[in-house]
Order: C-alpha cells, then sequence, then structure tokens
C-alpha cells in the first residue's frame, strides 16, 4: 500500500508548499528537480522581512497565476486527519484478511497507541481520558462500514 500510495496520493490531496534547502535548490539551478520547473513558482523571500509583509506581497505576485486543478477525488464534508484514513484502511485489510473484531480493536490498541490523532479526545462515563483507538467491537463495525463505503466510491471515481 505505501509504495501505491506515494504513485497516488496526489489524487487526493494537493501538493504543499515547502520550503527548499541549499541541495534543492542546486538541483533546480541545474535542471534537475523532481518535478517540471514549470509546475511551480520559485520565490525569493529575505529572511528579515516581517511575515505579514511577506504573506502580503506573495498574495500580490500570485495573484492570478495560481492554476487550479481538479484532483481526481474530492473530499467532501468535514476534513479527516490521515492517521484516521490510515486507521481505516488497516481495519478492512484486517477484516478481509479474516481478523475477528477482538483482533481488530487489539491489534489497533497497540499499534497506534502514542501516535499523534490516532486517540480521539473522549472521555468514558467516570470522565477519564480514552487511551485507546477502539473500545468497542460496535466502533470497528462503524469504520469496517464506513472503509467499505469508501473503497467502494473510490472504485467507482468518486470519493463523498
Amino acid at each position: 500500500f505505501n509504495n501505491w500510495w506515494k504513485a497516488h496520493e496526489n489524487l487526493f490531496f494537493d501538493e504543499s508548499v515547502e520550503l527548499l534547502g541549499k541541495f534543492e535548490m542546486g538541483k533546480i539551478a541545474k535542471g534537475y528537480s523532481r518535478g517540471n520547473n514549470d509546475d511551480y513558482h520559485f520565490l525569493k523571500v529575505p529572511k528579515t522581512m516581517k511575515r505579514s509583509v511577506v504573506l502580503e506581497q506573495i498574495n500580490n505576485h500570485l495573484e492570478h497565476r495560481l492554476l487550479r486543478r481538479t484532483k481526481g477525488f474530492e473530499f467532501k464534508g468535514k476534513s479527516t486527519p490521515m492517521i484516521r484514513h490510515h486507521i481505516l484502511f488497516n481495519c478492512l485489510v484486517l477484516s478481509f484478511n479474516g481478523a475477528s473484531r477482538e483482533k481488530i480493536i487489539s491489534w489497533c490498541n497497540y499499534q497506534y497507541r502514542g501516535v499523534e490523532g490516532a486517540i480521539q479526545m473522549k472521555k468514558d462515563k467516570q470522565g477519564l481520558a480514552i487511551d485507546k483507538v477502539f473500545s468497542y467491537k460496535q466502533s470497528v463495525s462503524r469504520v469496517l462500514s464506513k472503509s467499505k463505503r469508501n473503497l467502494l466510491a473510490i472504485c467507482k471515481g468518486q470519493f463523498a
């Protein structure tokens, strides 16, 4: 999946703005870049300039210069952190491989402990923070239903 994801991530997300280091700038100057230079705008930003002035000037320079391309799949509704998609995918694979709900709960709680964003900020009936991805089989069932719907939508060329 990781190899597939690297090749297809652009279908789901826009590429982010990044700060290029000396090595990358050297590659660009020599004509070697990971992307076509026609696909990017390169800006020179003085390090001593105030952030608000930089942002204003960048907005002015880029106005009417950015092309809006459509993504293969457009996420709709509330945005979901990438870690939640990761959990959905792994639960679906475990289920397809015959894992029980209990096995999925155990595996996810072990694998994702300490992973930022994996544990949702919820409290139990006593008001104590829940430190698990899943506490109930019903939660796994909901995640599996959602991941199956997502998979079917992707196969149809959609994503809801």
